[in-house]
């Protein structure tokens, strides 16, 4: 008789063991179901853009592929435009600049290009470009178009620009403050240039 209750015990136990495996088995079935069906989705649109001298280096490299780098930037001058402006601020990192939690704004520049007057905004990671002065623009830039052509057809942009920086060929001027600068994002652009 003591042999029966041990083996109803047993029967009992490996019934409820069993039992239970199965509940925590459909349990994590249910958790993983839950967990994909709602996981968020990512939604990040990436910004893809071509360097706007790429027709125009296309068209003055020979069949052996060299390149009359001369032709390039006197055609890249005379065909200036908006985008060239968008495309380097795109390379630089300017996209991941933010709108000031504490009410500074969107992060504003503004370039001086040869007697030309360009700003940009960054409005949820798009830079948005116009050809006239922007109210209270963060940084001032002073470039010249040939320099801008030239930044473009460099191997490393980012260096062609610190080294046009330090040579006086590119002048910029901080004009918000260091807090609100902070605030925006540039100070981890900065850090990258």
């Amino acid at each position: 008789m003591n042999n029966q209750i041990v083996n109803q015990k047993k029967v009992n136990y490996f019934s409820i063991l069993k039992t239970r495996a199965i509940l925590a088995i459909i349990f994590l079935i249910i958790l993983f179901a839950y967990f994909f069906i709602t996981a968020p989705e990512n939604n990040q649109e990436t910004t893809t853009i071509e360097n706007p001298l790429k027709p125009i280096i296309q068209k003055n490299t020979n069949a052996q592929g060299l390149v009359n780098k001369n032709k390039i930037i006197q055609e890249g001058v005379a065909a200036f435009n908006s985008e060239y402006i968008e495309y380097i601020l795109y390379a630089l990192g300017a996209q991941e600049l933010y709108t000031s939690p504490l009410g500074y704004g969107n992060p504003k520049l503004v370039i001086y290009i040869d007697g030309e007057i360009y700003s940009a905004e960054i409005v949820d990671q798009t830079v948005h470009i116009s050809q006239n002065s922007i109210t209270d623009p963060d940084f001032a830039m002073y470039i010249s178009k040939e320099e801008i052509v030239n930044a473009l057809l460099a191997q490393n942009m980012q260096q062609h620009l610190v080294d046009a920086y330090k040579s006086g060929d590119i002048r910029a001027e901080m004009l918000a403050g260091k807090a609100e600068l902070v605030t925006k994002g540039y100070l981890n652009l900065y850090g990258e240039v």
